[in-house]
């Protein structure tokens, strides 16, 4: 299978979180700062978790990775 960059936001910016999500530890090196075009963050009422949405000339902060 081939890698396919994934841009990470909200509550899997924790590697600890990340790293239960996928299974597996997380490379320090494979994650860089990134941010997301034209998409914005925002949490629903009652939710504790933040989701994406488009959104032009935003630019949420977040970071890829690359493994």
């Amino acid at each position: 299978m081939q890698p396919h960059p994934l841009f990470i936001y909200g509550s899997l910016l924790d590697k600890d979180i990340l790293s239960c999500v996928l299974g597996r530890e997380i490379d320090p090196d494979m994650v860089c700062p990134a941010r997301l075009a034209d998409f914005a963050t925002h949490t629903y009422p009652n939710e504790s978790f933040p989701c994406s949405s488009p959104a032009p000339a935003t630019l949420p902060p977040g970071k890829l990775y690359t493994d």
